[in-house]
């Protein structure tokens, strides 16, 4: 019972930091930052993962699980995100998929969190190319990130469940946006292991009669000694699909980087997901990224020096030079095995 509670905690916080009078408010910059500890880099054996949603619906509810008929058909929904509407309905009907004979209990709310079996999935918005795009309008993609997350919490047990199906999906019934045109990142946890898994869209020319998939996508697993961070941005690089046991990835994930000039494999230089498919690097993650790694592993290897020395001086700790984002691992063995205090205070803090 005793990995119930970190996960749960950390979660339920994150799902809540606008309600606590010690939190600063929510502003409408906010963006969403995943942490993962391995159970190994914890202080208490825990598998941690958190979130914090930076989407309107933070509304919390429990859905029991149910029992359905062969042969039932499950909704596929566009507007769960929509705080405005009753508390249970969420949204448009976009298709359906068939359903499954049993559904577990889940916590529900704009980005659903966990299940009855310690199932934890967080979510991060990333950037992709302009050319992999597409909307609700224009395309014939139906599966929302956080409709993905419902499905794999009201049918999986174990992480790596989860991410064979939610790529399944993203595959099957295309890839969504939600956020804008963007990607997206989700941290899945249990109480063994974790993962993370990217999703890029396919444009808005998919068919889905065309036998191609929907989504690009890629998992990494966190080793069970390191910590990991998505702040909005890819951070999976070089992907080895013979090491089942760290890789998972959608057929085309390296095809259609070829077919967009993204990467040449005649030209020696090794295929790296994170360049071929993200734009070109943004402060507000690279900031993130160095505030913690920096932070957990501070002699890791020579960080940029972005303290502030001087607060008179006029720095910027937001708006500045771009350091080279492959200095930033996917994660790392941190110098202090972390708590969920730990976690909560990363996520609260401001640079200071």
């Amino acid at each position: 019972m005793k990995r119930l509670f970190p996960l749960l905690t950390v979660l339920i916080v994150s799902s809540f930091l606008y309600a606590q009078n010690t939190i600063p408010p929510v502003h409408s910059d906010d963006a969403c930052t995943d942490i993962v500890v391995g159970k190994l880099a914890s202080v208490d054996g825990s598998v941690i993962t958190s979130h914090t949603g930076a989407c309107d619906e933070c509304r919390v509810h429990v859905v029991p699980g149910r029992k359905f008929p062969k042969g039932a058909k499950a909704p596929v929904y566009w507007g769960i995100q929509n705080v405005k509407t009753p508390l249970e309905d969420y949204g448009e009907i976009l298709g359906y998929i068939p359903q499954v004979r049993k559904t577990y209990t889940y916590f529900h709310s704009g980005y659903s969190h966990m299940n009855e079996h310690q199932l934890a999935i967080g979510e991060s918005t990333l950037s992709q190319k302009k050319e992999l795009r597409t909307n609700r309008k224009d395309g014939k993609q139906i599966m929302t990130v956080e409709q993905a997350m419902i499905f794999a919490l009201q049918r999986c047990r174990k992480a790596r469940e989860a991410v064979k199906l939610i790529g399944g999906l993203m595959e099957k019934y295309g890839f969504l946006p939600s956020c804008g045109p963007e990607s997206e990142a989700l941290c899945i946890a249990d109480p063994d292991e974790a993962w993370v898994i990217e999703i890029f869209s396919v444009g808005t020319d998919w068919d889905p009669e065309s036998g191609k998939p929907g989504a690009i996508w890629a998992a990494q697993r966190v080793p069970d000694d390191h910590v990991a961070i998505v702040p909005n941005w890819s951070i999976i690089k070089e992907i080895d699909l013979s090491k089942t046991e760290w890789f998972m990835a959608s057929a085309n994930y390296k095809q259609v980087a070829i077919d967009h000039g993204w990467w040449d494999p005649k030209s020696g230089k090794p295929f790296v997901w994170q360049k071929a498919y993200s734009p070109v690097p943004r402060e507000w993650a690279t900031s993130r990224f160095w505030l913690f790694y920096s932070t957990v592993a501070p002699n890791f290897k020579n960080w940029p020096n972005k303290k502030i020395t001087n607060p008179y001086k006029g720095y910027d700790s937001y708006h500045q030079y771009l350091e080279d984002i492959s200095i930033y691992p996917f994660s790392v063995k941190p110098e202090k095995k972390m708590s969920v205090q730990d976690v909560i205070a990363f996520q609260r803090s401001v640079f200071e």
